[in-house]
């Protein structure tokens, strides 16, 4: 559940789960890897929002 469990698991007990794509940047960003913007530019890429 990479570095955020908690927020993985209140997920799971809505019913939804984190792909692994969201999870893999989700944590570039926590490590400082990608930025913000990065993050959301990617986000919304993803789900053919840009």
């Amino acid at each position: 559940m990479g570095r955020n469990p908690q927020a993985a698991h209140t997920l799971l007990l809505e019913g939804l789960r984190v792909s692994n794509e969201s999870e893999k940047e989700t944590d570039s960003y926590v490590a400082g890897t990608i930025t913000a913007d990065q993050l959301v530019e990617r986000t919304l890429a993803r789900f053919g929002l840009t």
